[in-house]
């Protein structure tokens, strides 16, 4: 079955559906973009999001006051739960 480089492939046999999902993980190199930012194109700039995001491991580790004044800016919402059903096989 050849596989995709990034995206989703599926394949039907003997009755079973096989997906498989491949991704690229893509990462920016932070410094050197602040470095080089006023002189990129508009379109160039456009392709970078530039997002403020939490780390739960430190806000966990955070007392009651710095806790409090981290929440101010942090909106919580529950996540999609994750469900997989499989035969079982014993």
């Amino acid at each position: 079955m050849p596989v995709k480089n990034e995206g989703t492939t599926k394949m039907d046999d003997a009755g079973l559906r096989v997906t498989v999902v491949t991704k690229i993980t893509r990462s920016v190199d932070t410094d050197a973009l602040r470095e080089s930012w006023a002189s990129l194109q508009p379109t160039v700039q456009k392709a970078f999001d530039w997002k403020p995001s939490v780390s739960v491991s430190v806000l966990k580790r955070l007392d009651e006051q710095e806790a409090a004044q981290a929440l101010r800016y942090i909106t919580t919402k529950p996540a999609k739960p994750a469900v997989k059903v499989e035969p079982i096989t014993d």
